[in-house]
């Protein structure tokens, strides 16, 4: 038997448990992490109904996850996929779906998780009726069904689901409050993910590491010891011998676009709401702040005690942000950082190279007033020349940091990022004491560990202000002010 398009079909089913033991591996280390209050996790799940793959039982919220993984499917993820009917009885996605919900929603807070390497079709209704944050289509849904939001395509839809269901308007609302769907959800972004949570587990990561706990899983199908209590899980866990020597606490935040580490976080600051719209992926201003500030304060201070781990920072969030974490966690405060890039990890304690990356720059102007420029994905310098006069900043020095060749591929590696951070910190320094400067403006052009790395190490320097880049043709905004 093959695939429509000529694959073997043992093949593509190979493919399909491989998929579904990477997705286990992940929720496993999630249920299994020191701060978990998950009871049991469970391998196609006795309870689990049509959501049985995966399953986390928690008293908070458990989670159940069904895995579709295809192979050259010639289907994208439609709307009309999910009311179609499959198999011998002939029961929808969405069928399955309910039907689920329906027997587990008396145990308590559920979620339902749909995932799929099947990429949305382009123009399907869903991508306007799925919420980026919650991946639920519960959002929008209300807003139509409240005749907040008049588009007959959305209403039609909902209506459409509404009647392939058989269910009143609020039982459809609650499905669609706890039905997760995550489309192009590949074999290459679940691994990643599962790497991350090895990595806040405190377990190496290497290829030789996810293969091992990959293979835990697939074990347990093999063996029948598919309902594991959390504490057995644990021990078996360790018994696979992955210790690294160390384990990340995990703060997320989710800013612009959507986190998808935001589930597995323990710490997960949410500041979607705070931006004003968006254009593409341009932000186009944040209308408050210093409620922002409050909101990722309050997040590094529910991290616990700053020696306690290291904290890998997940952020789907523009570069003021970045710094701003970093300030909030200071190495001279005992905190030690880490946020990865490309699958590479950058951390704060990471030796440094010991040979310049940055170019030195003369320091030039007269003020108090001193503006920094970082030029590594690419050269702000003249775009700030041309805005200075806008922000009426008044007499100031000029300070300009770039790497001889800016461009998207300009930093090579953790090594290079700490002393790209260590020389830009240097570079204010020796400016501060050569001259009266009260007061530092900062504008950056550089991947998120620059900014993370040289706010945690924000000390002994003036007052910072550190600026938003509206988008071309749109100019900077002052974010956060930081002071010394």
């Amino acid at each position: 038997m093959t695939t429509p398009t000529g694959r073997a079909a043992v093949g593509a089913s190979r493919l399909g448990h491989e998929y579904q033991d990477v997705i286990g591996w992940q929720q496993a280390l999630h249920a299994a992490h020191p701060t978990s209050t998950a009871t049991e996790f469970h391998i196609e799940s006795p309870q689990g109904a049509s959501y049985d793959d995966v399953a986390t039982i928690d008293p908070r919220t458990s989670r159940y996850v069904q895995a579709k993984h295809v192979v050259d499917a010639p289907d994208a993820f439609t709307f009309d996929w999910l009311i179609e009917p499959v198999g011998k009885v002939g029961e929808s996605m969405a069928q399955k779906a309910l039907r689920t919900y329906r027997t587990l929603r008396t145990t308590g807070p559920v979620e339902l998780w749909l995932c799929t390497n099947r990429e949305l079709a382009n123009g399907d209704v869903l991508g306007r009726l799925r919420h980026p944050k919650t991946f639920t289509l519960e959002h929008v849904a209300k807003r139509v069904l409240d005749g907040h939001h008049t588009d007959p395509l959305l209403l039609d839809t909902l209506s459409r689901l509404q009647g392939h269901l058989g269910c009143d308007q609020d039982e459809l609302v609650n499905l669609l409050e706890v039905w997760k769907l995550q489309w192009a959800y590949g074999m290459a972004e679940a691994e990643r993910l599962a790497r991350s949570e090895m990595r806040a587990f405190g377990l190496r990561d290497d290829a030789n590491g996810l293969q091992a706990g990959v293979a835990f899983i697939a074990e347990l199908v093999t063996l029948g010891a598919r309902t594991l209590p959390v504490e057995e899980l644990r021990s078996r866990i360790a018994a696979l011998g992955l210790g690294a020597g160390r384990h990340y606490r995990t703060l997320s935040v989710a800013a612009v676009d959507a986190e998808p580490n935001a589930a597995a976080a323990l710490v997960h600051v949410d500041l979607r709401d705070s931006f004003e719209g968006r254009v593409g992926d341009e932000a186009r201003g944040l209308d408050n702040w210093t409620g922002i500030d409050t909101r990722l304060a309050d997040g590094v201070a529910r991290l616990g005690p700053p020696g306690a781990a290291p904290v890998l920072v997940h952020a789907a969030a523009r570069l003021p942000m970045w710094f701003r974490l970093g300030t909030l966690m200071r190495a001279t405060a005992g905190w030690t950082v880490a946020c990865e890039l490309g699958g590479v990890l950058y951390a704060s304690d990471t030796a440094p190279l010991s040979t310049d990356v940055l170019e030195s720059s003369v320091l030039t102007g007269a003020g108090d007033e001193l503006v920094v420029t970082v030029n590594i994905t690419h050269d702000i310098r003249e775009v700030v020349t041309r805005r200075l006069n806008e922000l009426a900043l008044g007499a100031t020095r000029r300070l300009d940091l770039s790497v001889p060749s800016p461009g998207q591929n300009a930093l090579a590696g953790p090594a290079a990022a700490r002393r790209i951070s260590e020389q830009i910190k240097t570079a204010l320094l020796n400016a501060a004491e050569e001259t009266t400067t009260t007061h530092i403006r900062l504008f950056l052009a550089c991947p998120k560990p620059i900014p993370l790395l040289l706010g945690t190490q924000w000390h002994r320097l003036t007052p910072v202000t550190v600026y938003e880049d509206l988008g071309p043709g749109r100019g900077y905004q002052p974010a956060f002010t930081v002071p010394n």
